[in-house]
């Protein structure tokens, strides 16, 4: 009788087991796999680009002077500022960026020794690939000297721009727009501020009040030129800049990084009002006058009585009430509520319901700003109208609801007309009392006082 053998066989469990190993090792193989793949592909790409930068560098030593800048720039030439290119299936952005320069060795535009300033000219191309991972941007930067010792016309004049921050510090890395808004020579110049905060561009054309700056920086800010006689602003603080020859014309701009400005209305006993309008008026003004708000605009907090205005500039800004149910009986903070760059700003706005016309009246200290507590405040206007009312007091001169504001008092009912404010205060020298015209719906007036 012959015998039988048994071969034992792997179990499911053992299978799966073996399974999950082979998966896990496969992985890691295959990542480190694609990894490498990865890395040679980076490395070709910037093997390309390099040779792509570097082409592009010869063929601008080789190009004529003359026509050594970029289309629409300063200095105007045949080179585009942005173009793409496709090589080994790669796609790449070149950028050129062409300025003029001052050299030392005949004097400087700046400190009026060398009424043709533009001597030689710093080309710095960058190539980018937005396709690449992990691919850091190819930069080669030179000079370019003309075949004589200087080819720019005299007949031309120079732009010094700083970019500032807040602090009055000088921001780099800022961009500038420079346009010619004359029909010749077509500019539309784009570039970056230095180190400190300046921009110098040398042989400009000639023109009055013709070119248009705009400075900004991502996050932060713009300022700008504005054209003279413009609509809604024929006067502007800052015109747009004039260029005469061979003179250095200078302009500064003031950025930084943008805010936002929290505001939540509520009533007296501290609930919640939803859904009231107000609008929201810069100091700063773009006109000579100061008549021109560089910004204004219309809100209405939400269903929660809360609002968040976001994107706006370091400023001092009033809010006013132009709701038909409520009234602004008080601004925790007070108007004008300041905003520091790059915060959130918290603000509150005290609201009793609408009646009639009103007047509110802001008591603070001439030195400080601060608002001044337990101030009475009288009125007198037509009609033989004459009432009193103490800060941080209720209307009959008791205790205050809890989030009755500090060191402000609102009168309402009002006829239209002139009504004479006084105030006094025991801390406080003797106020000489003021005259205000009363208009229909609501208006605020603050007054100071002096030790």
């Amino acid at each position: 009788m012959s015998k039988c053998s048994i071969q034992k066989g792997f179990s499911l469990v053992e299978v799966i087991v073996g399974s999950a190993v082979f998966l896990v090792v496969a992985m890691s193989v295959y990542g480190a796999y694609t990894g490498l793949f990865q890395i040679a592909h980076v490395d070709q790409a910037r093997l390309i680009a390099t040779q792509l930068v570097n082409e592009q560098f010869e063929i601008i030593r080789n190009m004529p002077y003359d026509n050594i800048g970029t289309i629409n720039g300063i200095p105007s030439g045949t080179l585009y500022a942005t173009t793409t290119t496709a090589r080994s299936g790669i796609t790449f952005e070149v950028d050129t960026i062409v300025r003029n320069i001052d050299l030392p060795f005949d004097g400087t535009a700046l400190l009026g020794t060398d009424s043709n300033p533009a001597d030689n000219k710093l080309v710095q191309i960058t190539v980018f690939c937005s396709t690449c991972q992990n691919f850091a941007p190819v930069v080669i930067t030179g000079q370019v000297a003309p075949k004589s010792s200087e080819s720019a016309t005299t007949n031309t004049g120079a732009l010094s721009i700083q970019v500032m921050d807040a602090q009055g510090h000088g921001l780099p890395n800022a961009s500038v727009n420079v346009v010619n808004l004359s029909a010749s020579p077509m500019i539309n110049l784009i570039d970056t501020t230095d180190n400190n905060g300046y921009m110098q561009i040398y042989g400009v054309a000639t023109g009055t009040n013709t070119y248009k700056i705009t400075a900004t920086k991502s996050g932060y800010s713009t300022d700008q030129t504005y054209p003279v006689g413009g609509v809604g602003n024929p006067n502007p603080i800052k015109p747009n800049s004039t260029v005469a020859i061979q003179q250095v014309t200078s302009v500064s701009f003031s950025i930084d990084v943008l805010s936002s400005l929290s505001v939540s209305s509520i009533a007296t006993s501290c609930d919640p009002i939803a859904n009231f309008n107000f609008s929201l008026t810069s100091s700063k003004t773009n006109d000579v006058d100061g008549l021109i708000a560089k910004y204004f605009g219309t809100f209405q907090t939400g269903s929660s009585g809360a609002l968040s205005i976001p994107w706006l500039e370091w400023d001092s800004y009033t809010a006013t009430s132009s709701d038909s149910l409520y009234d602004i009986a008080g601004i925790d903070v007070a108007n004008p509520i300041s905003v520091n760059p790059g915060v959130n700003q918290n603000t509150k706005l005290i609201l009793i319901p609408k009646n009639g016309n009103s007047l509110l009246i802001t008591v603070k200290d001439s030195v400080t700003k601060a608002l001044v507590q337990d101030s009475t405040v009288e009125l007198v206007g037509p009609g033989g109208y004459d009432q009193i009312l103490i800060t941080e007091k209720d209307a009959n001169g008791g205790v205050a609801p809890s989030c009755m504001p500090t060191g402000q008092v609102l009168f309402q009912g009002l006829q239209i007309g002139t009504y004479t404010i006084s105030v006094s205060n025991a801390g406080y020298s003797v106020f000489t009392p003021i005259s205000i015209a009363v208009g229909s719906g609501w208006q605020e007036e603050q007054v100071l006082l002096n030790h």
